[in-house]
């Protein structure tokens, strides 16, 4: 079995080598045009099919090309970044929420790179729980979804690996009850729970088959707390939030 730190350094390096940002890097003539999805698209076709009007804010603008649904433009804003880890949202969430209309709702997705890293577990959590606490702090009423992480490709993952991320996921569904966040308008979201190997393009990132489950779980959550209506929501994470849709 491999050592956790060392597969997870390999993990890591997956990530930073896939999450390349196309308008910076040069275009290579062998990429293929299929890439790692975000679940933002199709869940943004959920709530078109649900009747719902939806803004996503960030300062970032996705530059992938997205087909037209039932005569929409998809909405390209968003705050995914990859390779970032907890403490980096943490560090940046406050000014990205004075740069932006402030949101209804967070979708967050954070601490994969924090794990893959070797870092402490509670740690992550803490940091998770220090972004959702400055996010409350500009409004108590902004619903925050938080993820509950999907796992790597199973050729990927190690007992020690999957260990991991139980106990983080474990604690994430602690998050409501804490004293640091109140339990407040915080909902958990769970990716993990029969998350297949069909649903990955790599060995972290999803096909578009995985990004139509985290959408579907996302919105299915969500339902369960809301009714059709106008919001502005803010995907909020790292490269499984971001993609890199061509």
């Amino acid at each position: 079995m491999l050592n956790l730190k060392k597969n997870a350094w390999l993990l890591l390096a997956a990530f930073a080598l896939i999450a390349c940002d196309p308008d910076t890097d040069p275009v290579d003539p062998d990429t293929p045009e299929e890439a790692y999805q975000s679940y933002r698209y199709e869940f943004w076709k959920n709530t078109l099919d649900a009747g719902w009007t939806i803004d996503f804010v960030g300062t970032q603008a996705d530059p992938g090309t997205y087909e037209q649904y039932v005569g929409e433009s998809f909405d390209v804003d968003h705050e995914g970044i990859g390779g970032i880890e907890s403490d980096g949202v943490k560090d940046n969430i406050q000014e990205v929420l004075s740069s932006i209309e402030e949101p209804d709702i967070v979708l967050l997705c954070i601490g994969g790179n924090d794990l893959l890293n070797g870092d402490d577990v509670d740690s992550v959590i803490e940091n998770i729980a220090i972004i959702i606490g400055r996010i409350h702090q500009l409004n108590p009423n902004i619903k925050v979804f938080v993820e509950q992480i999907a796992p790597g490709h199973s050729s990927f993952m190690t007992n020690e690996l999957d260990d991991t991320i139980q106990q983080f996921n474990a604690k994430i569904a602690e998050l409501g009850s804490s004293v640091i966040t109140g339990g407040t308008n915080i909902h958990v979201v769970d990716m993990f729970t029969d998350f297949k190997d069909e649903f990955f393009f790599d060995d972290v990132h999803y096909n578009e088959a995985g990004a139509k489950e985290v959408a579907d779980r996302y919105f299915q959550t969500i339902n369960e707390f809301l009714h059709a209506g106008s919001y502005k929501i803010l995907p909020l994470g790292d490269s499984r939030v971001e993609g890199a849709q061509p």
